[in-house]
This record gives C-alpha cells, sequence and structure tokens, in this order.
C-alpha cells in the first residue's frame, strides 16, 4: 500500500510580491498553464506561451496601485515562489460587485496543502478591509481547479462564451460574499 501523500510545505510566508519575484510569477502562470488547461486549450497555444512575454507583462503591471489592491505570493520551502494571487478593483461593473480576483495560480505539487486557502482568505480580509462587501472571479468552465472556489462559498453568478486564442470557450462568473 502507498503512503498518503504529505502535503505540508511549512513554513511559509504570504508576502506582497516584489519586483524580484516576476520571472518566478510567469513560470508559474506558464507553468499552471500547462498542468491545468492540457486538453482544453489548444497545444499550439500552450506551446506558443513563453516565460519571457509574460515576464515583460508582468514587468509592466509591477509595481503598480499599491492603494487599489496588488498581488500575493507565497514562497515554497527552496525559497522561490510557488504560487500567488492577483487581484483588485473589478474589471466589469455589470453586477456592481467592487472586488475581483484576476489571477490565482498555484503550482499543482502545492495545491491541496492549505497555501491557497491562506492566500484566498488574506484577499478576502483586505478586500474587507477595504470596505468591500462582495467580490468575483472568472475562469474557464473545464478548469480542473474550479472546486476550490465552489468549496470556499463560491456561486454560480453567470456563464457566458468568450473567444480566446480564435476559439470560443464558455466562461464561469463565480461570486463571493465577505
Amino acid at each position: 500500500m502507498a503512503a498518503a501523500k504529505d502535503h505540508t510545505f511549512a513554513p511559509f510566508e504570504i508576502l506582497p510580491v516584489e519586483v524580484d519575484d516576476i520571472k518566478s510569477l510567469a513560470r508559474i502562470y506558464v507553468d499552471c498553464f500547462w498542468e491545468n488547461y492540457k486538453g482544453i486549450l489548444s497545444k499550439e497555444y500552450l506551446y506558443s506561451l513563453k516565460y519571457s512575454d509574460v515576464q515583460q507583462a508582468w514587468e509592466r503591471k509591477i509595481p503598480r496601485r499599491p492603494t487599489e489592491g496588488g498581488t500575493l505570493v507565497f514562497h515554497g520551502p527552496d525559497g522561490d515562489v510557488a504560487g500567488f494571487i492577483d487581484y483588485g478593483p473589478a474589471r466589469e461593473h455589470e453586477h456592481g460587485i467592487p472586488g475581483e480576483i484576476y489571477d490565482f495560480y498555484i503550482l499543482k505539487k502545492y495545491q491541496k496543502s492549505g497555501m491557497g486557502k491562506q492566500l484566498f482568505e488574506a484577499v478576502v480580509k483586505d478586500f474587507k478591509n477595504r470596505g468591500y462587501d462582495c467580490f468575483y472571479l472568472c475562469t474557464f468552465k473545464e478548469n480542473p481547479s474550479k472546486g476550490f472556489f465552489i468549496n470556499n462559498g463560491a456561486k454560480l453568478l453567470k456563464e457566458s462564451p468568450f473567444e480566446f486564442n480564435g476559439e470560443v470557450y464558455q466562461e464561469e462568473y463565480f461570486y463571493f460574499e465577505i
């Protein structure tokens, strides 16, 4: 009988992103796209993702608007960033929801360790401190990790088609009350 996998990676600390973390954010973003969306997105698209391109996009984003949200990271036992969450004011105002989680990626080997929950709770606390009473996030309908959101109180707000890289996918918007 195989031993149960140990998913504890202590100690770790949730910190605001620093410029030195940007290369790691790019790596996590690309690697998580492969881990989560292989079989959903085309291989051509996944192969087109380049660490350097994603890194340049993050370099334009960070540092930014520290009073309106931000990016939190956690470092794994090796000291490198192992996951992050990016959040702030809602980009869509159709439903009157003030906050949004833009990106939330954790390397597969760190999922189910409690780190994602702690990142999520840190954002909920920050939104609450800013006076927000709710927030949302959107994800591919086929996202294998969306159970995490549902287990943390998400309610399906809407589902809609969207075009991504020349293909049409279904996107789900999840709403959270604080």
